[in-house]
């Protein structure tokens, strides 16, 4: 079949286990913590809670975003979630900043990095909003949240340091978790432009209209056909 391994769907379906695989490959990415793991807590930080395994941004709202007074608090948010939802949740150190993503497309068993994207979230601020991509902001097309969360491709020459070190995490990324064919690595950027890996997407969307890998690879000069061309090509090299 298309696309990365079944191992590495897998591996990076659990955010849990994906954290720490990034932590010992000295990938940054944000301290975390489980109702059985604690080490990641720091008090007075925020955490986002977040399901182990859900994508879409399931069971993700503005409420997700807690301030970590206790140790003990964090944990019984996690709690009273995994019992609403009957998920397992962990929280995650909040990062301010920028969310961008890197789509990578397999070129020869390489990774082919496409042109940056990033989320940006338009008057979120003057309405005392998160910017954060939850739930509305992904799938509510007549919410506030939907309407006003834009993709850009557009950069400042100042950012190419950063796009540098997006690109190189990703490649990184792509090698740890050996992934195929094609995936997406989703990060915040601080306000100091240090890089944190939220996420190593190894099934990203590909409809046609849709998906924001379709049109990152369209800015590098593919059309549909060829991405689909290029998957197969890449699984016909490996099999």
């Amino acid at each position: 079949y298309t696309g990365c391994s079944a191992q590495a769907i897998l591996l990076t379906t659990d955010k849990v286990v994906s954290k720490k695989i990034l932590k010992s490959a000295m990938i940054p990415t944000p301290e975390w913590l489980t109702c059985q793991e604690d080490k990641g807590f720091m008090q007075g930080e925020r955490y986002i809670l977040k399901p182990v395994d859900e994508d879409g941004s399931v069971h993700i709202t503005e409420e997700s975003v807690i301030k970590g007074e206790s140790l003990e608090g964090v944990q019984e948010r996690l709690q009273h979630l995994m019992r609403k939802t009957n998920k397992a949740f962990f929280a995650e150190r909040y990062i301010e900043g920028r969310e961008l993503n890197i789509s990578m497309i397999g070129n020869h068993g390489h990774p082919e990095v496409l042109p940056a994207a990033e989320i940006r979230y338009i008057g979120f601020k003057e309405r005392d909003k998160l910017e954060i991509l939850d739930y509305k902001a992904k799938w509510a097309e007549e919410s506030f949240e939907f309407k006003n969360t834009v993709p850009n491709h557009d950069f400042h020459p100042e950012d190419g340091k950063m796009l540098k070190l997006l690109e190189e995490c990703s490649k990184k990324c792509w090698y740890e978790f050996g992934l195929k064919g094609y995936a997406r690595v989703d990060y915040r950027v601080d306000r100091e432009g240090n890089p944190w890996v939220l996420e190593v997407n190894a099934n990203p969307c590909i409809t046609l209209g849709a998906s924001g890998f379709i049109r990152s690879a369209a800015l590098a000069g593919l059309t549909y056909t060829q991405i689909i061309e290029r998957l197969i090509d890449e699984a016909l090299r490996k099999a």
